[in-house]
């Protein structure tokens, strides 16, 4: 099985561009970072195209998205079967940078982000995401955020992935670790949303037209602190015949109206 991604995200300084990469049950994020002197570096020209930063060279960019996409997943798939042996790989706060040497070879590096740390302390843990009377919950379940494997990621606020589970498909929604290294900013925002959202949907009568509330939350825990789970996310059951929105589009091309 080759390697897989479909998500690529910048940071709000335009200096880094991270990629999430996947095979079998196992998912990465890795780092390119606009940090060498040599405009032509991977690393500088994969940030450079990303950002739409301005050149003065067309060497120091790539001439499309879909250039640099490939190149991009072409150094992850050379370096993986090396990091992957890591003894750190499987820690929440890695992502493995890749970059270029002095001699212009590929190297990579396990980077413990500290940012991991400013996320995990900004989340909630179920009690505490509950407190308020309106909001009702009953039996619920947790998953650790690492046995999820994307299979597919959609648009939306925060994070909205078709997701594997011990080879089962979830839809999972909610704000992981790459909506905080996008944005710290624009994450806290998010999360509020998220947890709002959550609480409504929660506090609400059932309805033949309303989603019901999950019952099954994915948590992440801190670095130093394994026992507390901290909400990231919630699963939703996976609908195989598509999306309203798939149904609407479908129904304008062929001309036909919606049942």
């Amino acid at each position: 099985m080759d390697i897989e991604g479909d998500l690529i995200w910048g940071d709000d300084d335009e200096s880094v561009v991270f990629a999430q990469a996947q095979r079998h049950d196992r998912s990465i994020t890795f780092m390119f970072a606009n940090k060498s002197k040599y405009t032509q570096s991977l690393s500088n020209r994969i940030v450079t195209c990303f950002h739409d930063l301005p050149v003065e060279d067309d060497h120091a960019t790539f001439p499309s998205r879909a250039t640099m996409r490939e190149e991009l997943y072409s150094s992850v798939r050379q370096v993986w079967d090396h990091c992957i042996r890591h003894p750190s790989i499987t820690a929440a706060d890695v992502i493995v940078e890749i970059y270029e040497d002095a001699q212009r070879s590929l190297q990579w590096r396990i980077c413990h982000e500290s940012l991991y740390s400013q996320y995990t302390a900004s989340l909630l843990p179920i009690n505490q995401l509950y407190q308020c009377r309106e909001s009702k919950i009953n039996a619920y379940k947790t998953v650790d955020y690492s046995t999820l494997i994307p299979v597919q990621h959609f648009g939306g606020r925060g994070r909205t992935a078709l997701v594997n589970i011990s080879g089962s498909l979830y839809v999972y929604k909610g704000v992981d670790f790459g909506t905080y290294l996008e944005s710290p900013t624009d994450f806290q925002h998010r999360k509020e949303v998220f947890y709002h959202e959550i609480r409504t949907i929660s506090s609400l009568p059932p309805h033949p037209n309303i989603v019901p509330p999950s019952d099954t939350f994915v948590a992440v825990r801190k670095i130093d602190d394994d026992q507390q789970e901290l909400i990231c996310g919630a699963l939703y059951a996976f609908m195989s015949h598509g999306t309203l929105d798939d149904h609407i589009e479908k129904s304008k091309i062929e001309g036909t109206h919606l049942p």
